[in-house]
């Protein structure tokens, strides 16, 4: 009977202690807060053992009687959940036995599995100095060094296709070259999935020592980048406003007064072989063309009739077609006209428009200016060839001339000698017939040709004595 009563009152006594004391002590005397256990041995614990068959020893937090979060062992699995009315069937955290850790799924797949609507990773600070961060550290095994070449660590993005999550994208950081003591050369890659594959190829990497590489795993520049795409640019840059004040790209590079050989862009061929260039070269800047002689074969003499070409091209002056109010004014040549002329000049571009290369006219217009040339210097020949003709015809004619008036003055002489015998037989008889006729005629002087007397002058004497005995003979009638 005693017995009995101490079963029952026991319990009821200490029952009304601890309603009357506020903090318990367990292991001390002097318990500080609600309930205060301490223990001096090698493990303290608190065991919470469920024997129902399925039953979870959990722990539950209220407020005003009602609980908010309830802690403990889900008898389902064996895992360990946070839930708010209970573990099991409000759960918010998740541990499984392999330590992983689910927020918002009792199914963790890995050491951290966030699985919500919206799952959003906030990290906030608030200092001036200290700033939020992510650390992912990465050792070989038993934390020995790692090797160039090891991944650090990776931010992957999967997508659900309907059965399984596949990778669309993701971001290694990884050991870009040796390393050793105090040094550590990083590398950051990009992969991402292509369309109609499930896994992801890396495409964009940046080395340790800042270049960054597009379609290569090993750029050598600051900017490398690498493709191999059919009938497209491996590069666009676009700023396009409906506005002459959109530029496209800068370029800034050489000696700072613009002296030396500067290049700015250089081309290259498929395997390598530089084609031309864009230089400052002295304060000029030009576009040349690769025209080593060791980049050409079966070098000949060009067969082209230059002038021909030149003659055949028609030179327009034209407005473009977007030039709808005529402020620009051009002078040049029809693609198509160029074709039937010089089909060399013509190219055809990726919108299908032809082209005009016109420095390919430079070798045309100096071979033109060469046969020009050679016309002007066979035209010189000629004109020399007359001249020479000319000079000689005209010694001969001087010539002939010398020898024509050498001859006249041996006609005139011998004129003058035959006037001068007939004039003095002239004289003798007019002499004869007067003295005859008329005895008491006036002497009348006849003049005697001189000997430098000119021929004429010796004619018109003639002609006066013919006179006078014209009129002595009238007279004597």
């Amino acid at each position: 009977m005693v017995a009995k009563i101490k079963k029952i009152i026991l319990p009821l006594f200490f029952m009304s202690v601890i309603k009357l004391v506020s903090q318990v002590g367990i292991g001390t005397v002097t318990p500080s807060v609600e309930l205060d256990i301490e223990s001096s041995s090698v493990t303290t614990s608190i065991d919470l053992n469920n024997t129902a068959l399925d039953g979870d020893p959990v722990i539950n937090f209220q407020l005003s009687g009602v609980t908010t979060f309830s802690m403990g062992l889900d008898d389902t699995d064996d895992f360990f959940k946070v839930g708010t009315s209970s573990p099991s069937t409000s759960t918010r955290v998740t541990i499984d036995n392999s330590g992983n850790i689910g927020i918002s799924t009792e199914t963790p797949r890995e050491i951290i599995d966030v699985y919500a609507t919206d799952a959003d990773l906030i990290l906030n600070a608030y200092h001036d100095v200290n700033y939020p961060s992510l650390y992912l550290l990465d050792a070989d095994a038993a934390e020995t060094a790692v090797d160039a070449g090891d991944i650090l660590g990776s931010v992957e993005f999967y997508g659900f296709d309907g059965t399984n999550y596949i990778v669309s994208s993701q971001i290694n950081g990884f050991v870009g070259a040796t390393p050793g003591v105090n040094d550590m050369p990083g590398a950051i890659s990009f992969d991402i999935t292509a369309d109609g594959a499930s896994t992801s190829t890396e495409r964009m990497r940046i080395t340790s020592a800042g270049d960054v590489g597009i379609g290569t795993t090993g750029p050598l520049y600051r900017l490398d980048v690498a493709d191999n795409t059919a009938s497209d640019y491996v590069a666009n840059f676009f700023n396009d406003g409906n506005n002459a004040n959109r530029w496209g790209v800068a370029v800034q590079c050489g000696a700072d007064a613009g002296t030396g050989q500067t290049f700015y862009l250089d081309c290259y061929d498929g395997d390598g072989t530089n084609i031309g260039y864009i230089e400052n070269n002295g304060g000029v800047f030009q576009l040349v063309d690769l025209s080593d002689l060791t980049t050409k074969r079966d070098v000949k003499n060009s067969q082209i009739y230059g002038l021909g070409i030149v003659e055949n091209l028609r030179v327009v002056d034209y407005y473009r077609s977007y030039d709808e109010k005529g402020e620009k004014l051009h002078t040049g040549f029809i693609a198509q006209e160029v074709s039937q002329v010089y089909p060399y000049m013509v190219s055809r571009a990726s919108n299908g428009k032809l082209g005009l290369a016109k420095e390919q006219l430079i070798p045309v217009v100096v071979k033109a200016t060469q046969e020009q040339q050679q016309e002007i210097e066979n035209l010189q020949y000629q004109i020399d060839l007359l001249v020479q003709f000319n000079l000689k015809l005209l010694g001969l004619l001087e010539l002939s001339l010398d020898q024509n008036e050498e001859l006249n003055m041996e006609m005139l002489e011998l004129a003058n000698k035959n006037a001068f015998t007939k004039l003095e037989k002239e004289k003798i008889e007019i002499y004869s017939d007067e003295v005859s006729s008329t005895p008491q005629m006036e002497s009348r002087e006849i003049k005697t040709p001189k000997q430098n007397e000119t021929y004429d002058e010796q004619l018109s004497t003639k002609k006066i004595l013919v006179k006078t005995k014209s009129n002595t003979v009238k007279g004597k009638d």
